[in-house]
């Protein structure tokens, strides 16, 4: 049966040349579907809306054409053509080169001998139109929530002066709720003492451009307010429509120049005084008084600087050396809308020709409603700019160096540790005297290569913030006690006196990082035991009271009798790299990295690292760390 219908449909197809010509041509998309939905027939409006040709669309599946949403809408729609019904639809589709369009489409049955034999679908892309609907829309969302949200009272009056729409600001400025706003007139809520001043320049039938007014409303609750408003004309086709109003609370500001007037003898003396430059202008641009730190800056004299064009001489170019225009200038738009502007990064010119960079403020000068001028407040932030560049500049060569010095010590220290396990190996094995004794001189070496990669790699750590801290309960003397014994034989070999000792109010138990304290002791009493050749070092640890405290501070100290620092050079202590006795470090090496790294750790643990020394008679290092009280015994017996 449908096989029948399609043949009829083909034959009326081809049947009438003067059809198929308009069909053909027709500018809008025309498609003949058969009574299973084939495709049986297009014209070229619809290789065009598509992007396939004929051949390629009969190829093509529905769901590489069409949405999910879209199949089943044609198909319904498909179902009621095949009923004898035209049903008009949008659906989405999708055009050869992968971009979603939108279609509007009308089933039309095709009927002979009173039968339905197929359906024609003319179809319109729409795509542009919806757009467009879509961008009107969200044109109109904005306009809505700039209105509503608009920090500014806005309103809008009809030709009449009446309310016709209101935001929440003017609400809250007024007192009067919308619907006692809406259709109020504008005069209803000017002061009484200003209704004549006001209403004899307020006709809004000639509004044809904006106008600024400064007007005394009065507030529900009786009190005035004084405000600056903004009226637009609203226009529809050349024809005026109403007044759109944008009213400011100008009361406290005009309050405040009150003051400033009563006041003048006493802000001048302050003007004077303040290290921001400052200079007024007129209503045409032409400056009228300056400030001291003004007249440094700009390089006029205070007479040379009255009278001179602000736009022309001193600001006429922005950051980049592109000119303002009078239109544009900040500092004129001011004088012309009374709006106060903050300016970043601007360029002012000196009387010398020279240029430097400024942060400026303009403010209007307004007297009895009227604005007099402005002032321009300063400050030249062109060293300001300079640091910033040199702070930059220094970080990013800090992290260079940081990520070069890690790169090289692990590279480094991969090598060295095959050196020092090969170096182990070999002494292992049988050597002669000479020969162990310069295996022995090779390990050792190595492993002062080892110390100073570690050192070094720990210092690129934490200057680039990579140091973790692992906080953990542990004995405090059991560490100090085999840090001593770590350095006894080398006490022994120098012949110096190596103690410890802790105050009986340490606790036992302490909770930090043990392998950072321990670091930071071994630094110390290392560089003790290097710079003293007779005499002590003497490791101690005290517990100072914090009354009241959750925490306990513990000061550590190591002293020494040896080589001392003098006092020009401290500075020098604790800066990365640094030899404050380079002849005694070439003799006993080293990086000039420990100091640093254990000032760098003390740091990082919350603690402040200093030193007393005198040249010839010893140093003492301090550093004070402090630790959560926990539920643990207090130590009760001194160590030596």
């Amino acid at each position: 049966m449908y096989k029948d219908k399609t043949l009829i449909l083909k034959e009326m197809i081809s049947a009438d040349g003067a059809f198929k010509s308009l069909y053909m041509n027709h500018p809008d998309s025309i498609y003949i579907l058969d009574l299973q939905g084939n495709l049986v027939d297009t014209n070229v409006s619809t290789h065009a809306m598509a992007g396939y040709t004929f051949e390629e669309m009969k190829e093509v599946s529905a769901k590489e054409t069409y949405t999910a949403e879209s199949i089943d809408l044609q198909k319904y729609n498909f179902a009621l053509a095949v009923e004898g019904q035209s049903p008009r639809f949008v659906i989405e589709f999708i055009h050869k080169s992968g971009e979603l369009h939108t279609a509007d489409i009308t089933y039309v049955p095709i009927k002979a001998e009173g039968e339905v034999v197929g359906v024609y679908g003319l179809a319109k892309d729409i795509t542009e139109h919806v757009k467009a609907q879509n961008k009107l829309k969200e044109s109109k969302e904005r306009y809505k929530s700039l209105f509503q949200y608009n920090p500014a009272s806005v309103f809008l009056l009809d030709l009449s002066g009446r309310f016709i729409e209101v935001n929440a600001r003017l609400q809250h400025l007024t007192g009067f709720t919308k619907e006692e706003l809406l259709g109020k007139f504008f005069d209803d809520l000017i002061h009484p003492d200003e209704c004549y001043r006001v209403m004899s320049s307020y006709d809004l039938d000639t509004v044809s451009e904006p106008r600024h007014h400064e007007v005394k409303l009065t507030h529900k609750d009786g009190h005035t307010l004084l405000i600056n408003v903004v009226n637009v004309p609203i226009k529809i086709n050349g024809h005026l429509e109403g007044v759109h109003g944008v009213a400011i609370d100008i009361t406290e500001n005009m309050r405040n120049l009150q003051q400033i007037r009563e006041l003048s003898d006493q802000h001048s003396l302050i003007l004077d005084s303040v290290s921001e430059g400052i200079f007024g202008l007129d209503t045409q641009g032409h400056t009228i008084f300056i400030n001291p730190a003004a007249m440094e800056m700009l390089g006029y004299s205070r007479k040379e600087f009255i009278g001179i064009h602000s736009h022309s001489l001193i600001h006429h170019t922005r950051y980049d050396g592109s000119h303002y225009t009078k239109e544009e200038f900040p500092i004129s738009l001011t004088i012309s809308d009374g709006v106060t502007r903050s300016m970043d990064e601007e360029v002012f010119w000196r009387k010398d020709g020279t240029s430097f960079l400024v942060n400026y403020r303009v403010s209007p000068i307004i007297n009895n409603g009227a604005i007099q001028g402005a002032v321009v407040a300063f400050s030249d932030i062109t060293n300001e700019r300079e640091i910033i560049r040199a702070k930059e500049f220094a970080e990013k060569a800090a992290r260079a160096k940081s990520d070069f010095l890690a790169m090289m010590s692990h590279e480094i220290r991969t090598p060295m540790n095959g050196m020092i396990g090969m170096a182990d190996l070999l002494l292992e094995t049988e050597l002669g005297e000479e020969q162990r004794t310069y295996t022995e001189i090779l390990r050792s070496s190595s492993y002062s290569l080892l110390h100073i990669l570690n050192d070094i790699l720990d210092f690129s750590k934490m200057e680039a913030g990579k140091m973790p801290l692992q906080s953990e309960m542990f004995d405090l003397r059991e560490m100090i006690s085999s840090i001593v014994d770590l350095f006894t034989p080398k006490a022994e070999e120098k012949k110096l006196s190596l103690r410890w000792w802790a105050d009986t109010s340490v606790p036992e138990i302490i909770k930090t990082d043990p392998s950072r304290l321990r670091q930071i002791i071994v630094n110390l009493v290392g560089n003790a035991l290097k710079f003293t050749e007779k005499g002590s070092v003497t490791l101690s640890v005290k517990n100072i009271p914090l009354p009241d405290a959750s925490d306990y501070l513990l000061e550590f100290s190591v002293r020494d009798t040896g080589v001392g620092i003098a006092a020009n050079k401290l500075n020098l202590l604790f800066q990365s790299f640094s030899q404050v006795h380079p002849t005694i470090n070439r003799k006993y090496g080293g990086t000039g990295l420990g100091l640093a790294i254990s000032k760098q750790l003390v740091e990082l643990m919350g603690g402040t690292i200093f030193v007393e020394s005198e040249e010839h008679r010893g140093s003492t290092f301090r550093f004070m760390l402090s630790f959560p009280k926990e539920e643990s015994e207090v130590g009760v017996t001194a160590s030596w």
